[in-house]
């Protein structure tokens, strides 16, 4: 997934032919995080860059981008004859060719049983195989909604509800539809909502806050959202108001492996952890990128992307330590069973949730240093420039001084020297020449 907040930045790298400071930037960068920076940059760029690192740093950000993109860079390489025959090498390596993800997430069309369970399941949302989509009794189409068996369970009884980014008659249907409370779609679909476990009657809602990357070209930022997860006669109903890479990649395990009601449950809660530190640490990237930047030149487009870093951290430090309380509640109440692998499995996550408190609060501090270091360095740098000014201001009012005396209607010295004007002209400029090599020997300038 790309990650566009350091464009410019690489960009103008790039055009400044600061090489050595790209191979430091990628030396000291993990390689999942470069990757996503540099699949930002245009298909030229990439190549250009790739080529002038270290080529075993390059084949490790290689091995991380998809298949489609490493086409479009060799390509790229080819018609602006960018020639690294290493890297090509890498770009069409039968080694790295990962499979396209799977964004149907749907069920099989083919696993006939499945269908059958879920028609036989849930009768009012009947799956169409022409279209992969379930419809409701008067045939509307629930794009929003995605049904998938729990292979570690009873298939005719257990299933796994995903709803994402529904709209307003969809939920309007599917509260009327499924027995739980009302309040739990609506408090799931609640950005602002705090992580908290609900119990009512026969049903859990769990809220946790997922990490999300917000890659608007005008303004790109990261936020927080919440996302519900409703435990119900042994199904599981997860809502989401935002598309996200943790869901979509639960889905695929689920699909691929025996998965349980608790172990999809504690896999998000782990993805969601790791999700969260992989994004802490494109921030700490980020932040040394944009330190020497603004060392070199304040602009306000710098000091800008500081500040929104700033918040963002703000919005993680506020969601972590909400959800390390919630982990923590679960595992009092023994949500999920009593069993010592259960226990375990959430005292990691609340290990791995607490670390990514820590880190996001020295990052917090890092920047909030920062930012006040770099107004220091602002004040200091006006301060220079007001002295300076005040000094080119200062030097020309000796001449001033001369001429103007000798503008007066009264008898003066010198008046009817013939050469009178060259020597007040080089007096002046004497004297001003003595000055400024006394302020220079001031340090005043």
């Amino acid at each position: 997934m790309k990650n566009t907040l350091l464009k410019h930045e690489l960009t103008e790298m790039l055009q400044n032919k600061q090489y050595d400071v790209i191979r430091q930037y990628c030396e000291e960068t993990d390689p999942s995080v470069s990757a996503e920076f540099i699949e930002a940059l245009s298909p030229e760029d990439a190549g250009q860059l790739l080529s002038v690192i270290d080529l075993n740093i390059a084949e490790d950000i290689i091995e991380r981008f998809s298949p489609k993109y490493r086409n479009v860079i060799a390509k790229a390489m080819d018609e602006e004859h960018i020639e690294n025959s290493g890297i090509k090498k890498l770009l069409f390596s039968s080694d790295y060719i990962i499979e396209e993800e799977n964004k149907e997430m749907g069920v099989d069309l083919d696993d006939v049983s499945t269908i059958a369970s879920i028609n036989k399941k849930f009768p009012e949302i009947q799956y169409n195989s022409q279209t992969n989509k379930f419809l409701t009794p008067s045939k509307k189409v629930l794009e929003s909604v995605s049904v998938f068996p729990i292979k570690g369970e009873d298939l005719d009884k257990k299933f796994w509800i995903h709803i994402e980014e529904p709209e307003d008659e969809d939920v309007e249907f599917l509260e009327n539809f499924f027995p739980v409370p009302e309040d739990f779609f609506t408090a799931s679909l609640d950005k602002n909502e705090r992580p908290r476990i609900e119990i009512e009657d026969n049903s859990k809602l769990i809220i946790f806050r997922l990490p999300h990357f917000e890659d608007d070209d005008s303004s790109p930022e990261y936020s927080t959202f919440a996302i519900g997860i409703i435990l119900m006669e042994g199904n599981i109903i997860t809502i989401s108001s935002e598309s996200t890479k943790i869901i979509k990649d639960t889905i695929k395990r689920a699909k691929e492996r025996v998965e349980t009601l608790r172990s999809i449950i504690l896999n998000i809660f782990m993805r969601t952890i790791r999700m969260y530190t992989h994004y802490l640490q494109q921030i700490d990237n980020i932040t040394n990128v944009m330190q020497q930047k603004v060392l070199e030149s304040t602009h306000n487009k710098q000091l800008i992307k500081i500040l929104n870093l700033e918040k963002s951290l703000v919005y993680f430090n506020t969601s972590l330590k909400g959800n390390e309380v919630l982990i923590g509640r679960i595992n009092k109440l023994k949500i999920f069973g009593s069993d010592e692998i259960t226990e375990d499995v959430l005292e990691d996550i609340q290990i791995e949730c607490r670390q990514a408190v820590d880190m996001a609060k020295i990052y917090t501090d890092i920047l909030s240093n920062m930012m006040n270091g770099f107004a220091n360095i602002i004040s200091n740098n006006l301060n220079i420039v007001m002295k300076l000014l005040t000094v080119i201001t200062i030097i020309p009012i000796i001449p001033m001084i001369i001429s103007s005396i000798y503008g007066m209607n009264v008898a003066l010295p010198l008046q009817d020297y013939p050469h009178a004007f060259a020597l007040l002209i080089g007096l002046s400029l004497f004297v001003s020449i003595i000055f400024t090599w006394f302020l220079f020997r001031k340090r005043l300038i």
